[in-house]
């Protein structure tokens, strides 16, 4: 090597770094097959992720709990808290949030209480006709709304170009195609797994390491997406139990809550009898 070209070398500009995060995770904190520790071990041990974030449906424990665990034990992996808000036209996820939002809102809603919190939103296996997703309509009826929207909340921060399951996989081209053309949303790709084995099998790239530096990368539209769909012997090796903590196990739980929270605020518009000495009870808590 000659001089000259050393001297070229050394004064040119160094590659900047790229983090890799896997941001949408499942534990078994509601219908996914991994613990919290099970998770963050394999993360830790089995992958080269910098950045995870747990999203488990409708619920922040499993996140708020994963994050204290990391940082417990000074983890590599970084943990964002996050869920997967179940809203009357699809999931949608909540990314740097604390706080689990209200099923069955309308989309508009939700977006706005995400940003409210400040959280951004992500639209995850977009179109998707196995799973409940965002259709077609609905991501163009929010992209329609522009600046309103901007300035209401109400607009997707990102979209998931590439979800490994089955069910990710069946729309995954009408997605990328919808956000070429008109959405030209920043992209990322998420595992969406419910087990530890298949952590990390899609995962989004972004300039730095941190989770800071990811939300930076969704502002600045620097992310990529990568990863592969998973085969037939990755999906039978979870499909049983998966789905049916899915199908009954969640939906019962949901249905009480449902239930109960009704009951609750039903029970606000009914006067008790009490005898005349005895103090009128304070209103309850707001559900």
């Amino acid at each position: 090597m000659t001089d000259r070209q050393s001297a070229n070398e050394s004064a040119s500009p160094p590659v900047p770094s790229r983090g890799r995060a896997d941001v949408h995770l499942h534990t078994d904190t509601v219908d996914g097959l991994q613990s919290v520790t099970e998770l963050l071990d394999y993360a830790e041990d089995q992958t080269d992720l910098d950045v995870v974030a747990i999203t488990d449906h409708d619920a922040i424990r499993g996140a708020l709990e994963a994050r204290e665990r990391a940082a417990q034990r000074n983890s590599r992996v970084q943990v964002i808290t996050g869920t997967e808000v179940t809203t009357r036209h699809g999931h949608l996820l909540a990314l740097f949030v604390e706080q689990e939002f209200p099923m069955l809102k309308t989309m508009d809603a939700t977006l706005a209480a995400i940003h409210e919190a400040g959280g951004i939103a992500i639209v995850p296996h977009p179109m998707s006709w196995l799973t409940t997703s965002l259709g077609e309509r609905t991501l163009r009826r929010i992209h329609a709304l522009g600046g309103a929207g901007q300035r209401s909340g109400v607009y997707f921060d990102a979209i998931e170009m590439l979800n490994p399951s089955v069910a990710g996989r069946v729309a995954c081209r009408r997605a990328r195609d919808l956000n070429r053309t008109l959405l030209h949303l920043p992209v990322m790709a998420g595992s969406d797994a419910h087990s530890s084995s298949l952590i990390g099998s899609a995962y989004t790239t972004f300039p730095g390491r941190t989770p800071d530096d990811l939300r930076v990368a969704f502002a600045a539209h620097t992310t990529q997406a990568h990863g592969r769909f998973w085969d037939f012997n990755e999906h039978r090796a979870i499909a049983g139990a998966s789905l049916y903590k899915a199908w009954v196990l969640v939906p019962a739980r949901k249905a009480r809550e449902v239930a109960g929270k009704f009951s609750v605020r039903s029970s606000e518009f009914e006067e008790p009898r009490l005898p005349r000495s005895d103090p009128r009870p304070s209103n309850p808590e707001p559900c």
